[in-house]
């Protein structure tokens, strides 16, 4: 088969992966990898795909970490779970394989192409969720039920989730365009038309997890990116975004009402969906905190076992209605260290480390910010527990490494002529 039409074809079915990311099923976009993956086949070199994934420490502390669970499998009661764990793994080592491999992406054009899809992906999403909004936009009532029927009607992804989509669409595009290059002011509407709509969706969702990661992450990448009055910009901008958060009727209420409510124990309504949340977040991180001893600290419970030992806490507890819902710890380092103990818990550090560290060693905010953006999240979700968290890292996370070796290079060579 001719090399370059099945390059070209691995490389706009890597666009479309990225694109159909935010808007198709878990189901239907497995089904698009696994298209990817065959024609991965047919055009990767086979005598390189060895070499160059052991120069790659990330695509092997992943391949590591799915070992791990294996090994726990080992020890586990739960072992269907564990095996359903395990399975939602999967692309954090398939898709680093597919797209560090492959020649196509030695061409700049294609990664940055294949990040755009993504960013196009997630606005597309967001236009179409306006369109269930726009009927009740200012009507903190309805808002929340909307954008969950909106959520439903397009695609199923839980908040938090989108919140990190749109969080980064957002560093990329500023990170991209901004300073101006005299090239791009024509594009001046646009990226301010991308910017707003993503902004204003991220405030719209309302999710407490994604915006705190948000900010915390938009503060460290816009400190780290620039310098004079375009950090002050950004800055300013952000405050502006944390202000228009505080006075509007149903964010204000989410944001601060009600934790100050659940901290001062001034709670009426325990059904109230902006109250609920948070009590049962007290007693999940109570659980989740006691099961932290003995033996178990060191190797963990097992791979399928953190769920189950949870709802023992919560049936011991009296909390019967966390023990009806199954509820997780919503706490990714938590749930590591529940399944595989400390041991688990430094594999995990140690991913989110090495992004961390390749970040500042390739001057590469977005990278930083992205990984800022995945550990703070991961305090409030167990991002790796559904099928969204893990494509999104192991889709994105390869394609930035790649993007910012390219760009530090570029900038190298720049500064050599």
């Amino acid at each position: 088969m001719n090399r370059n039409l099945t390059t070209k074809a691995y490389s706009w079915l890597l666009y479309f992966t990225c694109f159909s990311l935010p808007l198709f099923a878990p189901h239907w976009h497995g089904k698009v990898i696994a298209a990817l993956g065959v024609v991965w086949v047919l055009q990767v070199k086979w005598s390189t795909v060895i070499p160059k994934l052991r120069n790659r420490p990330f695509f092997i502390l992943v391949l590591g970490f799915i070992v791990l669970c294996a090994i726990g499998l080992t020890y586990s009661d739960n072992v269907g779970y564990g095996t359903s764990i395990i399975e939602s793994l999967i692309p954090l080592v398939v898709l680093p394989m597919i797209i560090f491999t492959s020649d196509a992406l030695d061409d700049t054009a294609v990664v940055r192409n294949s990040i755009v899809a993504f960013v196009a992906g997630v606005m597309t999403l967001s236009l179409a969720s306006l369109f269930f909004i726009s009927r009740n936009l200012w009507d903190p009532v309805h808002l929340q039920s909307n954008l969950v029927l909106a959520n439903e009607r397009i695609v199923q992804i839980h908040p938090a989730f989108l919140s990190l989509y749109i969080s980064l669409c957002l560093f990329f595009l500023v990170d991209y365009y901004f300073p101006l290059r005299s090239a791009d002011r024509s594009k001046m509407g646009w990226l301010l038309f991308g910017v707003v709509v993503l902004t204003g969706y991220l405030v719209w969702l309302n999710s407490r997890a994604g915006i705190f990661s948000f900010i915390c992450a938009a503060v460290f990448f816009l400190a780290y990116r620039y310098q004079g009055r375009f950090r002050t910009m950004g800055l300013v901008f952000l405050a502006a975004v944390v202000v228009l958060i505080c006075v509007l009727p149903f964010s204000k209420k989410r944001f601060i009402e009600s934790p100050l409510k659940v901290l001062n124990n001034e709670v009426v309504d325990h059904s109230d969906p902006d109250v609920f949340p948070l009590t049962n977040r007290q007693e999940i991180t109570r659980c989740s905190f006691s099961l932290l001893k003995g033996k178990e600290i060191v190797y963990g419970y097992g791979t399928g076992d953190g769920r189950d030992v949870l709802k023992n806490c919560y049936t011991e507890r009296g909390l019967t209605e966390l023990a009806a819902k199954g509820l997780d710890s919503h706490n990714e380092f938590v749930a590591e260290t529940h399944r595989h103990g400390l041991i688990g818990l430094a594999v995990l550090i140690a991913i989110f480390g090495y992004m961390f560290i390749y970040a500042i060693r390739t001057k590469s905010a977005l990278l930083a910010a992205f990984t800022v953006l995945l550990a703070t999240i991961s305090l409030f979700e167990n991002i790796l527990s559904a099928q969204k968290g893990t494509t999104f890292i192991g889709l994105i996370a390869p394609l930035l490494f790649v993007y910012s070796e390219q760009i530090f290079a570029r900038h190298k060579h720049n500064s050599a002529v």
